[in-house]
């Protein structure tokens, strides 16, 4: 693949995810960048097997290049390991133009994701960031936390399938309560917050301000689901609410939940799929959703029992 840095182009978002590019088209790319002034915002880079050496190219052109026009970067599965996420996190140090990186299964590890996180500290334009699948910890989102307390433009967080733990959960949670700008944060599958790390959430969620989605899939939050409810019965801004994939809320969390619905007028999509709430939990739905008025999805399917409500 050749690409000419000094083509005039009107290409504003240009996909090359799945193609095998390796290295030399890394290189490639690398140089365009390092010239491009020209219209491209949008690049999928996803599944290329860029690996290190490619990574290193793409961001050091993005440090040289301070008038480039692309602001959202793909890059998700390349195998860029801690070596080349280290020098995104140096990128994000002085790169103005960025706001939305995606660095899903990328095996960075927590001293890079740290170093990603430290960034974000001074930066000051990215809005979204995916590390979702880095087998990151509770370290990073210690790290995430202390960013989000001085960053007034991060608004949305993927964390989903990691190891950040109940301690990572906390940390978080501690963020959310004085946060002014994230509005999305997902936390899903084999994170293992438990009850503590929801707990902690939801009397977060009873100060915070910002956040409209929650992603909370396959976290095993147990007796959490009891102050998530509170948390709604206070919490004026939230929308999107996800507690499914086996979080063992079980019937008396779901009860509580459903009780909360009667008076909270923001919630519009509820999920809590897969959570053994059992048929008086659904009636106690039921019975919510005639006050409640402003849900619009809501289900709560069982693997054996499929029950789905909408008001």
């Amino acid at each position: 693949m050749m690409m000419d840095s000094s083509a005039t182009t009107r290409v504003q978002e240009l996909n090359l995810s799945n193609n095998y590019i390796q290295l030399s088209g890394a290189l490639a790319i690398g140089r365009a960048l390092e010239t491009n002034q020209q219209q491209l915002q949008t690049l999928y880079l996803d599944s290329n097997r860029l690996g290190i050496e490619g990574m290193v190219a793409i961001a050091k052109a993005l440090e040289t290049n301070q008038t480039t026009t692309l602001h959202t970067l793909h890059l998700g599965h390349n195998n860029i390991g801690s070596e080349g996420a280290a020098e995104i996190a140096q990128t994000l140090e002085t790169n103005q133009r960025l706001h939305t990186l995606y660095l899903w299964s990328n095996m960075i590890g927590n001293e890079s994701a740290v170093a990603i996180a430290t960034a974000l500290e001074t930066n000051t334009t990215l809005q979204l960031l995916y590390l979702g699948t880095n087998n990151i910890g509770s370290e990073v989102a210690i790290a995430i936390s202390k960013a989000l307390k001085g960053n007034r433009t991060l608004q949305e967080v993927y964390l989903d399938s990691n190891t950040i733990g109940s301690k990572g959960a906390t940390a978080i949670a501690k963020a959310l309560e004085t946060s002014q700008s994230l509005q999305h944060l997902c936390l899903d599958s084999h994170n293992n917050i438990g009850s503590e790390g929801a707990t902690a959430i939801a009397k977060a969620l009873e100060r915070n301000r910002t956040l409209h989605t929650l992603s909370l899939h396959g976290n095993n939050i147990g007796s959490g689901g009891m102050a998530i409810a509170k948390a709604l019965e206070m919490n004026q801004t939230l929308h999107t609410l996800y507690l499914g994939n086996n979080n063992d809320i079980g019937s008396e969390g779901a009860v509580a939940i459903a009780k909360a619905l009667e008076t909270n007028t923001t919630l519009h999509t509820l999920y809590l799929f897969n959570n053994n709430i059992g048929n008086e939990s659904v009636a106690a739905f039921a019975k919510a959703l005639e006050w409640n008025r402003t849900l619009q999805s809501l289900s709560l399917d069982a693997d054996d029992d499929n029950h789905y409500i909408a008001s």
